[in-house]
């Protein structure tokens, strides 16, 4: 079920270090991530809370793994306020995706859990449908 902008709000609001990122962006960056995080929020299954107080990423997405019994960390969010953009790192463990609209960048097995994470940047709307329809892609199911 997708989370609701209100839930989203919430937890941005209850989360010291995001909200102060989160309320230092424009209110297009803003809106443009209560978007992606709304659609996105419906291939996920975060028992607890979306937002991370984390210093490289701001909202993680999970999805539990047929080994092993804990959610696995699959879609991470970064704000960037300065260059008004949103950098989504998804993690494939290897399914074959492509973009002809947004860049991406093979991360390798960067983070812990998983491999062949990609990386790309969503700086407007239009590029919403694009990020949800490759994170779909690995994740829908």
């Amino acid at each position: 079920m997708a989370l609701t902008k209100e839930r989203l709000l919430e937890e941005i609001s209850e989360s010291s270090g995001f909200s102060t990122v989160f309320n230092s962006c424009s209110r297009e960056l803003q809106n443009l991530l209560i978007n992606l995080v709304i659609e996105i929020s419906r291939y996920s299954c975060n028992r607890e809370g979306y937002v991370k107080n984390m210093k490289e990423t701001s909202i993680r997405f999970e999805k539990p793994y047929l080994v092993g019994r804990k959610n696995q960390n699959y879609c991470m969010l970064t704000l960037r306020p300065r260059l008004n953009q949103i950098v989504v790192d998804v993690r494939t463990d290897g399914k074959f995706i492509n973009s002809e609209t947004l860049k991406l960048i093979n991360l390798g097995n960067k983070y812990n859990g998983g491999f062949e994470w990609h990386r790309f940047v969503v700086k407007d709307e239009n590029e919403i449908k694009e990020a949800v329809r490759l994170i779909s892609k690995c994740y829908e199911g």
